[in-house]
């Protein structure tokens, strides 16, 4: 039994070291029993602290625990081949009154690595080969997947574009202190950090396997001391001007861009320029997002409703001519969002700064059905503009043998459609990219402490499961 009290930040709690125990390589599973002593419902999450060159974190596992209860919490994570150190920690939770976070209470806590034959990738027929002719198969991936030998495999095998999660957006790039010391010498261009940068785009080059660069400009996993004079990280901070901001927004695409062009020419063939910027909740005449959670969006405060717009400008200055620049976003086939987003579309095109509409693609085991998704699709393409569906799941929250039959005519359907709409010059569809390599890291097992979900096309054992025949549109799969 092991309580942490007196935390002053939501990821103070409980920490296991766990290095010297740990072989490397190693996929294991961990349980544990969670409570708090707040008087509300928190939602709680384990997370991994991994040291190598530098110190990284990952989320494993999240739950909403009720006050007085004791909850189960469970995860997987698989080792890195070298690190420094290694430990899981758990963390979450609302500040009380007083600005004291609840205490977080841990009992029960079991760890046990899993044996089990990793199959050969080139056991499987290849994915990215069966749909050669129609379109590039993608997958969203973290850079702990490039690391490991069993999911880099099974990369190589079976996609031949990659999408990187989160590690190419500007909270992973842009660097603070380097960016801070830049003033100093009176250079006002924010700094980015090319490490972790350098390793991504390597793998791609090395294996000739192309990739979506994700993303540019978001008003989630940007810093907010980006947009502050100074860079300034302290809490009443001023934001900067508008025409300051603008520097500050061309010179990263800049900087960015050029870098990867540079060094690696040929790898990034398209970037999501722009990241979930409409919402039909914004006060905004045009829907442009103006908040989020309750808090303002940095970028329409400080540039204002046409950071889109200028975000594209710089971009297609900078770009090469052979990259495409899309708009990237979620609910892409709700009704009023998709008028927002098509006016927002033909304003860029009519100017020539956007080649492409990211459909995101989380969907529902029955929501949307196939037709509606389908008409959004068509009504995007019908502006002549490129289609990648981005971020595709399907969100099952069962394992059932029902189920994960259900969850493969879904995908076979799906896939269907693509093809088909293809075939027929209904729409020029050059991606489909599932969002996760295994159920084992999906991130809708860690959202709003809804549980293990199910929705992709490899189990959390890396083997294939109905989903991936469906993707195939295997025979087996039936379409219906």
């Amino acid at each position: 039994f092991l309580s942490v009290d007196g935390r002053t930040a939501n990821w103070n709690g409980p920490k296991l070291e766990l290095g010297g125990m740990l072989l490397p390589n190693t996929l294991y599973e961990f349980s544990a029993l969670i409570k708090h002593s707040g008087e509300v419902a928190q939602d709680l999450a384990a997370s991994l602290e991994i040291k190598m060159a530098s110190t990284h974190f990952e989320n494993t596992a999240r739950v909403r625990v009720s006050a007085g209860e004791w909850v189960e919490i469970a995860g997987s994570f698989v080792t890195p081949e070298a690190f420094e150190s290694f430990a899981l920690y758990f963390e979450g939770g609302e500040a009380m009154e007083d600005g004291i976070f609840p205490a977080i209470e841990l009992t029960d806590v079991v760890i046990y690595r899993v044996i089990k034959e990793v199959l050969p990738p080139d056991a499987l027929p290849s994915l990215w080969e069966a749909h050669v002719d129609y379109f590039k198969t993608g997958v969203g991936i973290t850079l702990a997947d490039l690391r490991n030998p069993d999911t880099s495999a099974l990369i190589k095998r079976h996609f031949n574009s990659i999408t990187m999660g989160n590690e190419m957006k500007p909270s992973s790039l842009l660097d603070h202190a380097a960016s801070v010391a830049n003033l100093e010498v009176n250079n006002s261009a924010p700094a980015i950090r090319t490490d972790v940068l350098d390793e991504c785009l390597a793998f791609a080059r090395d294996n000739n396997i192309a990739m979506r660069g994700h993303t540019l400009v978001w008003h989630e996993q940007t810093p907010l001391w980006f947009f502050k004079e100074d860079y300034s990280r302290e809490d009443g901070a001023e934001f900067v001007s508008r025409e300051v901001m603008l520097e500050r927004l061309e010179n990263y695409i800049k900087a960015v861009l050029e870098y990867c062009q540079e060094n690696f020419p040929g790898v990034i063939y398209a970037w999501d320029v722009v990241n979930e910027a409409i919402d039909p909740g914004s006060a905004d005449e045009n829907k442009i997002r103006d908040t989020h959670d309750g808090k303002p969006n940095p970028w329409y405060i400080t540039v204002g409703p046409d950071y889109i717009e200028q975000s594209f400008i710089f971009a297609r200055k900078h770009a090469d001519s052979d990259v495409a620049l899309f708009y990237n976003d979620f609910n892409t086939f709700h009704s009023n969002k998709l008028i927002a987003i098509l006016a927002l579309l033909e304003s860029l095109q009519e100017k020539g700064l956007i080649d492409g509409m990211g459909m995101q693609s989380h969907l529902g085991i029955t929501d949307p059905n196939i037709v509606d998704f389908q008409e959004a699709l068509l009504r995007y393409a019908g502006l002549g503009l490129e289609i990648h569906l981005t971020e595709l799941d399907i969100n099952l929250d069962s394992d059932s043998e029902e189920d994960l039959m259900r969850l493969a005519v879904r995908y076979r359907r799906l896939i269907n459609m693509v093809r088909f709409c293809i075939e027929n010059g209904l729409a020029n569809i050059g991606n489909v990219t599932v969002w996760g390599l295994s159920d084992r890291d999906t991130w809708l097992s860690f959202r709003d402490g809804g549980g293990r979900k199910y929705p992709l096309l490899f189990d959390g054992y890396l083997y294939p499961k109905l989903a991936f025949y469906g993707f195939l549109l295997c025979d087996s799969i039936p379409d219906f």
